[in-house]
C-alpha cells in the first residue's frame, strides 16, 4: 500500500522517484526473498540516470561496510584485499629497436579500423560505380537514344559495355580513395597493417561486385520506363548490396564465425564481408576467399546472362514498365 501511494505521487508529478531499501539488506541470507535484501528505486522517468548513479555509486559500498561492522570486523583494513585486480587489455609483444614491447594502443585500434574502412570502400565504390547506370538505361530509353546505338551494336554488348564502364568508374575510385587511405596509413606508419594479399582481394572483389551489381541495375533499367519506377524495382538490389552493413558488428566480433562463413559464400555478400575477413588478423585460409570467389563469379555469370535476356526485350520497350512476373517471363523465355 505505501509502495502504491508513493507511485501515484510521482505519476502527480509531487516526486521524481523513490528508493525501497529492503529491510535484510545488512542481513543477507539464502532463506530471505530477493525483496528483503534489494534496494528498490521506482520512477517514471527511466531516461534521468544521475541520482540512479549516484544510488549505485554510493548505497552498495556503504552497505558492505555496516555488513562488516555488524561482523566485527574492520571494513578499511580488509578493502585492499577485496579489491578485485583489473583485466588491462594490451597489445602483442613486438620487438622494436632490439627492444620487446607491448603493441600499442594505436595498433590496437588499427586492427579494427582497417577492415571497416576497406568495407566502407568496397560498399562506396560499388555502389557509386552501378547505381547510376539504370538511370542511364532509362534516359537512352526515353530519348530513343538506344534504339540508334542498337543499330551498330546488339543489345547484350550494349549491356557489356555499360557493365565494363561502371566498372572502370569503380575501380578509379577504388584507386583514389585506396591510395589516398593508404598514403595516410604510410603517413603514420600504418601501412603495415594493410598486407599486400587482402589489397589484391580488395580490387578483386571490386571488379567482381561491379559487374554482378551492374548486372542487376542495367536490367532494372531496361525493364523500367520512367526514373520513378526505378526506386520500387532496385529496391531489391539495394538490400542484398546493404545487407553486409546489417552483420558488421557480429563478424567483427568473430570473423570465422557462423554469420561470417555463411555471408562470405553467399554471392550478394561475399565481396564485401570476405574483403573485410581477410584484414581482420590473423586472417583467413586461402580457400576461403577462393571459395568466395568462384561462388561471386558464379553468380556474376548468371546474373549477367539474365540480364541480358531482360535487357534485349526491355530496352526498346516503351510506356508501362514490366513487373517482376514479366520480367521472370523474359529470363525463362528469352
Amino acid at each position: 500500500q505505501e509502495r502504491l501511494t508513493l507511485s501515484n505521487r510521482v505519476r502527480d508529478g509531487q516526486l521524481l522517484a523513490f528508493v525501497e531499501i529492503g529491510p535484510s539488506v545488512l542481513t543477507p541470507s539464502k532463506s530471505t526473498g530477493n525483496d528483503a535484501s534489494n534496494i528498490r528505486y521506482s520512477t517514471n522517468r527511466p531516461t534521468y540516470q544521475d541520482f540512479l548513479g549516484l544510488l549505485r555509486s554510493a548505497v552498495p559500498s556503504a552497505v558492505v561496510q555496516k555488513r562488516f561492522a555488524g561482523a566485527g570486523a574492520q571494513y578499511q583494513k580488509l578493502q585492499s584485499l577485496l579489491t578485485p585486480p583489473s583485466v588491462v587489455e594490451t597489445g602483442l609483444a613486438e620487438a622494436s629497436n632490439g627492444k620487446i614491447k607491448y603493441q600499442s594502443q594505436t595498433g590496437q585500434i588499427v586492427n579494427v579500423a582497417v577492415p571497416i574502412v576497406m568495407i566502407m570502400l568496397i560498399f562506396i565504390v560499388t555502389l557509386m560505380g552501378t547505381s547510376p547506370i539504370a538511370a542511364n538505361v532509362v534516359e537512352e530509353k526515353q530519348l530513343r537514344i538506344a534504339e540508334v546505338l542498337l543499330g551498330s551494336v546488339t543489345p547484350f554488348e550494349l549491356m557489356i559495355g555499360k557493365l565494363v564502364g561502371g566498372a572502370a568508374v569503380s575501380l578509379t575510385l577504388a584507386a583514389i580513395f585506396f591510395g589516398g587511405a593508404y598514403y595516410l596509413a604510410y603517413s603514420f606508419e600504418m601501412s603495415r597493417y594493410v598486407s599486400a594479399e587482402s589489397i589484391a582481394w580488395f580490387f578483386f572483389f571490386t571488379i567482381i561486385g561491379t559487374f554482378m551489381y551492374g548486372s542487376l541495375f542495367a536490367a532494372a533499367g531496361a525493364a523500367c520506363s520512367n526514373i520513378k519506377e526505378i526506386q520500387s524495382f532496385i529496391m531489391p538490389v539495394m538490400l542484398f548490396i546493404a545487407l553486409p552493413m546489417f552483420v558488421l558488428g557480429p563478424v567483427l566480433q568473430n570473423p570465422s564465425g557462423t554469420v561470417g562463413m555463411v555471408m562470405s559464400f553467399f554471392p550478394m555478400s561475399a565481396p564485401t564481408i570476405m574483403v573485410m575477413r581477410v584484414t581482420i588478423p590473423p586472417g583467413v585460409p586461402v580457400w576461403q576467399p577462393i571459395l568466395a570467389a568462384l561462388s561471386t563469379l558464379t553468380a556474376t555469370i548468371i546474373f549477367i546472362w539474365a540480364a541480358g535476356r531482360i535487357f534485349r526485350i526491355g530496352i526498346l520497350m516503351q510506356g508501362k514498365g514490366a513487373n517482376y512476373a514479366a520480367v521472370l517471363k523474359w529470363i525463362l523465355r528469352g
